[in-house]
């Protein structure tokens, strides 16, 4: 005897889902991608507003490192070799940008660049021992031939 019942009813989890309508999906990533894109350019403008006030730190860093040379070589009879020598006074990064001396004891330059070229400044900064500062507009160091800074 074989009887004909109706399968049991789906219970609500496997039961099949209502079919969204694409224009509401549309919608969600075309928000979405706005957000990204408001919150994207808005950081830039951050990172970008601070690259003035960045190298005009740097230039201060560097006239107080060529500063120190000239008491360093006041009181030892030559110029420091490198930063550590001029510890604690002068740090080497600070403010977006990495800093970094070089010396032989009777000449010597400190170099500012940007940690992260462009973000952090746009500019690189050479100071020699005649306490010229030069710059150079582009990711590469700065020369002696490199456009003095007034």
């Amino acid at each position: 005897m074989s009887t004909n019942h109706p399968p049991p009813p789906l219970p609500p989890s496997a039961a099949p889902a209502k079919k969204t309508n694409p224009v509401v999906w549309v919608s969600i990533a075309v928000g979405v991608l706005i957000a990204i894109a408001v919150g994207s350019a808005s950081l830039f403008m951050f990172a970008t507003a601070r690259i003035p006030a960045n190298e005009a730190r740097a230039i201060r860093q560097i006239r107080g490192i060529q500063t120190a040379q000239l008491q360093h070589k006041a009181r030892f009879g030559r110029f420091a070799s490198a930063l550590d020598e001029l510890q604690p006074q002068i740090a080497s990064a600070g403010n977006g940008y990495r800093f970094g001396l070089y010396g032989n004891g009777d000449r010597y330059f400190v170099w500012a660049k940007p940690i992260s070229y462009p973000i952090t400044g746009r500019r690189v900064f050479l100071a020699p021992e005649t306490m010229v500062l030069r710059q150079l507009p582009v990711p590469d160091p700065a020369t002696a031939e490199s456009e003095e800074v007034r």
